[in-house]
């Protein structure tokens, strides 16, 4: 299998599930170099816990059961290939693994809106990057008035010009969401930036925030 990267914490096998090798080896049943299968292969190649395996997962459990269903079979003859798959997903949802939240709050405040929750950090990055790019004309209208100020921009355009900025030598990624994908740079890191138009009270965080989160939580929050 050769050199593998695990990101996560695995949970201990004397709670009666099966090891992260055999969890890999299940999944690796049902990889694919496809959309559907993706999110096995990665699991099966690197032991990383994505979207696409839990969306893999899930669509294979709804599978098999749904086929084993229509058997008419009794519940004590269960396939083996229901039985890995039902190891997979309780071995994937008593695992801890990072998941990066994105979201906006004035200071001080509870969030405002929801708060977008991911495994990849390259999700985030993209989420984190599209709320800041529509952040100053939600926070000052679309209405330029440079013309009518002397040698300074516009409450707009400055708030324009310091997210462009912070997105250009702050956020950690290769290439920009509007030409293609992310591809993030160094280790991933959390980010904020505090913006506050001049006819508001209260700035407004931005952020995109890490924490440690059950899978079995990441998913019930998901769906």
């Amino acid at each position: 299998m050769g050199m593998t990267t695990i990101n996560h914490t695995a949970p201990s096998e004397s709670r009666g599930l099966i090891s992260t090798g055999r969890a890999m080896e299940i999944a690796s049943w049902w990889q694919s170099p496809g959309r559907e299968g993706i999110g096995m292969a990665q699991f099966a190649s690197t032991g990383t816990i994505t979207d696409d395996l839990l969306d893999d997962l899930a669509r294979e459990l709804r599978s098999v059961w749904q086929a084993y269903r229509e058997t008419g079979e009794p519940t004590e003859s269960i396939p083996e290939d229901i039985i890995a798959l039902e190891e997979l997903d309780s071995y994937l949802s008593a695992c801890t693994a990072p998941v990066w939240t994105v979201g906006s709050n004035h200071a001080g405040y509870m969030p405002e809106g929801d708060v977008h929750s991911f495994l990849s950090y390259a999700d985030a990055l993209g989420a984190y990057s599209d709320a800041l790019e529509a952040a100053p004309e939600e926070l000052c209208g679309d209405e330029c008035v440079c013309e009518e100020l002397a040698d300074e921009l516009c409450d707009g355009c400055s708030m324009e010009a310091h997210v462009k900025a912070h997105l250009r030598d702050d956020v950690p990624w290769v290439i920009r969401p509007s030409v293609s994908a992310i591809v993030p740079t160094g280790e991933p890191r959390e980010l904020s930036i505090s913006l506050c138009p001049e006819d508001k009270p209260l700035p407004t965080v931005f952020w995109l925030a890490r924490s440690e989160r059950l899978i079995s939580d990441y998913v019930d929050e998901r769906n």
